[in-house]
């Protein structure tokens, strides 16, 4: 009975000492469970929150070319409606100037003579005939009426007039009479851009208004008029 006793007393610290490790261990093992899962979640909001940013940013964005797309096709459709509007005015400027030939006998007189109560065509008119296209001359300050006079003028010259420079001959396809393309240089004071049909025209223009020019108009060595 003795030597049983002794053997228990000398196992109880032994049963304390794995009783502690195992506790250690519990603790240890609690707290690395804790702290994974503290990671865990941190790095799930962390993710969450980059999402949410990142979704945000791209929305903005979005957002942001839409606006910028709808406002340049916005503008774009606002100046094509108002060139053709500014072009439609100036072809019904042109048809009201037009000139037509005065009726040789009563008959077409008659015909000509409008009826009662209503305004007179234009078309029907009797007027003057028309001017010579080998003299004639026009200057456009509308840019509108302008850009549709070398469209509908694809054969004809422009003289540009500078006051610095003297004038210079362009043919009415050449890029550096357009103001679209050069508007500050083209549009400044004291530059002038004179069309006609005939090149005649023009030099009997500079003739006329520059007399100091000479007979000789420089021209364009880009187009060669």
């Amino acid at each position: 009975m003795r030597e049983v006793a002794r053997r228990r007393s000398r196992r109880g610290p032994t049963v304390v000492r794995s009783t502690r490790q195992a506790a250690r261990q519990a603790a240890r093992q609690a707290a690395r469970q804790a702290a994974r899962q503290a990671a865990r979640q941190a790095a799930r909001q962390a993710a969450r929150q980059a999402a949410r940013q990142a979704a945000r940013q791209a929305a903005r964005q979005a957002a942001r070319q839409a606006a910028r797309q709808a406002a340049r096709q916005a503008a774009r459709q606002a100046a094509r409606q108002a060139a053709r509007q500014a072009a439609r005015q100036a072809r019904r400027g042109m048809r009201g100037h037009r000139r037509y030939r005065t009726p040789a006998t009563a008959r077409d007189a008659a015909r000509h003579r409008p009826a009662r109560g209503r305004p007179p065509h234009p078309r029907r008119r009797p007027m003057a005939d028309a001017p010579d296209l080998r003299t004639a001359t026009a200057e456009w300050p509308d840019d509108a009426a302008y850009a549709w006079w070398l469209s509908t003028h694809p054969d004809g010259y422009v003289l540009a007039v500078s006051p610095k420079d003297p004038p210079l001959l362009h043919r009415a396809r050449c890029p550096e009479v357009d103001r679209d393309r050069h508007p500050k240089r083209l549009r400044a004071v004291g530059r002038r851009q004179i069309c006609a049909e005939a090149p005649g025209a023009l030099r009997a223009w500079v003739a006329r208004e520059h007399p100091g020019a000479g007979p000789v108009v420089a021209r364009c060595p880009k187009c060669g008029p």
